[in-house]
């Protein structure tokens, strides 16, 4: 599965989030919601993928500036460990880095595309990862495709593994 991150997330895509439909937001981005187990409406409420505020993360402007010159992301931390029935938000958990061709760090990402695989893990409609099985996951960030001119197979990425522990619900 594969969806992304924007900038700012809007009524539209809160719905599209629950119907699985894909959409096109405003300023060109992309996002693309992944299907998701019936759920209640959620009314005129946003959904808030952005990355917060901290130390380092790269405004809109200065990605637009250095975004193009990054070749390799760098995530921290590389490994989760959670239990089943936790619910966690990618966004503020991970720091997603991008490095420059010398290896040198441009600053955090304030979005990203990514995909998951694995058993029993859920994207929620309001941003939020589930996980309902043991078992190992996988959590890849991409660079924006907005920033990236090579092949698709070339896209800067990086990956976190995830081990659910606990019982089967």
């Amino acid at each position: 599965m594969r969806t992304s991150w924007g900038w700012r997330t809007s009524a539209v895509l809160t719905s599209a989030l629950v119907t699985g439909a894909c959409v096109r937001v405003a300023g060109g981005e992309v996002a693309v919601a992944v299907p998701l187990p019936m759920a209640p409406a959620l009314e005129s409420r946003t959904v808030d993928y952005a990355v917060p505020e901290r130390a380092g993360r790269l405004s809109r402007a200065a990605m637009d500036s250095v975004g193009p010159r990054m070749r390799a992301l760098r995530v921290t931390p590389t490994a989760l460990v959670v239990a089943v029935g936790d619910t966690v938000r990618m966004a503020e958990l991970l720091r997603v880095e991008g490095l420059d061709s010398a290896g040198v760090v441009l600053g955090e990402l304030p979005g990203y595309d990514f995909s998951f695989s694995g058993r029993g893990m859920r994207l929620l409609a309001d941003g939020r990862f589930v996980f309902s099985r043991t078992g190992s996951n996988r959590f890849t960030a991409r660079l924006p495709e907005q920033y990236w001119r090579g092949k698709t197979s070339d896209q800067p990425s990086a990956t976190v593994s995830i081990t659910v522990q606990g019982g089967t619900q």
